[in-house]
């Protein structure tokens, strides 16, 4: 099972500037209307590394619903400069993993069954094939794609701004596509999950945040 707890942040600002009003021509050569989009593409650099600041807390247990109903746990159970470790229970039988979570980049790079020690994340042996929700290198390793990076969401733990939404669409089920959906609030994680199956027997599901617990 691979449920998460993932980026890509660009806002291109187009910013159009009109020399001042003024007599002397050797002042409009001085002050050259280029300068202010390449201040915009310096903010753009900058909102794409900041991928960190969607982590959730070390310490919370995390529980989802749909319409009242559990359907998953996560425990945040530790993190270092790289990694996080998350504790997923589903109907009571646990699974641990391990996302690598930094600025530019967010993957499952480890799972085992069971509760594993939270030192696991300093030892722990990376599986050969990690799955790629986010990748700001843009190398075309991810599945994944951001589909939004400003939404505004609604789950029952509260309303979530600056929402960064991740996609992807498989052929997994014949004659239809399957679309996995997630979102990722800052300092809160993941707060929503979403799975459709299109088609003439297609359907939708969905887990959202609906509590946190410090343990």
């Amino acid at each position: 099972m691979k449920l998460i707890n993932g980026m890509l942040l660009s806002l291109l600002l187009l910013v159009g500037c009109s020399p001042p009003p003024t007599q002397q021509v050797e002042e409009k050569a001085e002050t050259p209307p280029q300068e202010q989009p390449k201040e915009a593409k310096e903010v753009v650099k900058i909102k794409q590394g900041n991928f960190k600041e969607y982590r959730p807390k070390v310490g919370e247990k995390r529980i989802y619903t749909n319409a009242g109903e559990e359907i998953y746990v996560h425990e945040i159970v530790a993190e270092n400069e790289e990694y996080v470790q998350v504790i997923v229970s589903l109907s009571g039988a646990p699974t641990t993993q391990i996302y690598r979570w930094t600025n530019e980049e967010y993957a499952l790079v480890h799972e085992a069954a069971g509760r594993q020690s939270p030192e696991l994340i300093e030892a722990f042996v990376p599986m050969e094939f990690p799955e790629i929700f986010l990748d700001l290198k843009d190398d075309g390793q991810a599945e994944w794609k951001v589909i939004d990076e400003n939404q505004t969401i609604t789950v029952p733990k509260g309303t979530f701004e600056s929402v960064i939404v991740i996609q992807k669409t498989t052929s997994e089920v014949a004659g239809a596509n399957t679309i996995y959906t997630r979102y990722f609030a800052p300092e809160m994680g993941l707060i929503k999950e979403t799975y459709e199956v299109t088609g003439e027997h297609g359907y939708k599901d969905e887990a959202n945040l609906d509590e946190v617990e410090l343990n």
